[in-house]
């Protein structure tokens, strides 16, 4: 049965760019936004889901519905909408709706710097569970939106018709794997490339103007200890730091799957992406070794490939490659994320990393 709170989960997992935070098999696209939202609405005296239902997806009014117009119901005529239709609408700011929330056993959680702005940041971030029901091996992925723009996208379902006569694993396709996602990958392998039993929880979180982050449990995934951390700072930047103690001969992969173009620096320490005019400014802070790539988005050369795979048009990753992680020592790669409008510039050094247990 609903709950009072039920319809708090898609309107915290829909990103200011309409876009929602699409992990396992969902499309970033599709509107959570349906007429049970009128009817939650009503039901639980929650003016904020009806508010959601009339400005996203379906039930979103055109442009000449704006100003002082009172919209007398869903422009568009799906029936229970129209059946449903709750009138009385209040927006999360007017409701005082806190920016983040976490969703337990779900284990996501999302961070925003205001609501009603379409250019406001936003990250998603999950650990979850590799056994839930259309679930990928995505324990540690991430989504952001800044300056009207998606820059850290998921790829969401594969084609469901590749199932037919495939006789291997549904985690041989690479948007189900971890490599098709924006999350570690170790030792890679024809295998799975995360524990597709594993279940990752975020241990830590604190959601506060000067800094909101979110540290997840990682090593069920993995079978090393490895802690994951993402965090947004003053508002305006974003980062994403892992901490491994690998117990065996390692190499990592981190990627991010972006849409936007991406222009490495000379020492390839840090990349811009950039779409629309604006940009993301992406820099390696830890450790000193560490260089982007760019690659497309598809399987590395140790992965399963079956035929007939999205080829993942117009989307490349930002990649990082460490060959050999040093044996029984703390490990830690930073990253920091600073979105850019056209007049400004990138900072002359990422923000230093501190370990986890500091955040």
């Amino acid at each position: 049965m609903p709950k009072p709170e039920t319809g708090l989960f898609p309107i915290y997992m829909t990103g200011p760019t309409g876009r929602t935070f699409n992990f396992a098999d969902t499309e970033s696209d599709i509107s959570l936004t349906s007429p049970q939202m009128f009817w939650l609405a009503r039901e639980f005296g929650r003016p904020l889901y009806a508010w959601f239902a009339r400005t996203n997806g379906d039930f979103a009014c055109p442009d000449q519905c704006d100003g002082d117009y009172v919209c007398p119901g869903p422009c568009i005529g799906i029936p229970l909408g129209l059946l449903w239709f709750e009138p009385e609408a209040s927006d999360p700011t007017a409701q005082g709706l806190p920016l983040s929330r976490y969703f337990r056993d779900t284990e996501a959680i999302t961070f925003r710097t205001t609501w009603n702005d379409p250019k406001s940041l936003f990250v998603g971030f999950k650990g979850g569970n590799n056994m839930a029901n259309h679930g990928h091996l995505d324990i540690g992925s991430f989504v952001i939106d800044a300056l009207g723009q998606r820059w850290a996208l998921d790829l969401g379902k594969m084609d469901y018709n590749l199932y037919t006569g495939y006789t291997g694993t549904r985690f041989d396709f690479y948007r189900l794997r971890a490599e098709g996602h924006n999350t570690l990958v170790l030792n890679p392998s024809k295998e799975p490339d995360q524990n597709p039993r594993a279940v990752a929880k975020i241990k830590r979180l604190q959601s506060q103007p000067e800094r909101s982050f979110a540290i997840a449990d990682l090593t069920t995934a993995y079978g090393e200890t490895v802690q994951r951390g993402i965090a947004m700072l003053k508002g305006d930047s974003v980062v994403v730091q892992d901490e491994l103690f690998p117990s065996r001969p390692t190499q990592l992969w981190w990627f991010m799957h972006t849409s936007a173009d991406i222009e490495l620096s000379g020492d390839e320490r840090s990349a811009t992406l950039s779409r629309d005019s604006m940009r993301l400014w992406c820099a390696v802070a830890s450790p000193p070794q560490a260089r982007f790539a760019v690659m497309d988005a598809r399987p590395l050369p140790t992965s399963p490939n079956p035929g007939g795979q999205d080829p993942n048009q117009g989307i490349r990753k930002l990649a990082i490659h460490i060959s050999d992680l040093p044996l029984s020592i703390l490990f830690t790669l930073s990253v920091a994320m600073i979105p850019l409008t056209p007049s400004q510039e990138p900072p002359a050094e990422p923000p230093p990393a501190t370990a986890l247990a500091e955040w």
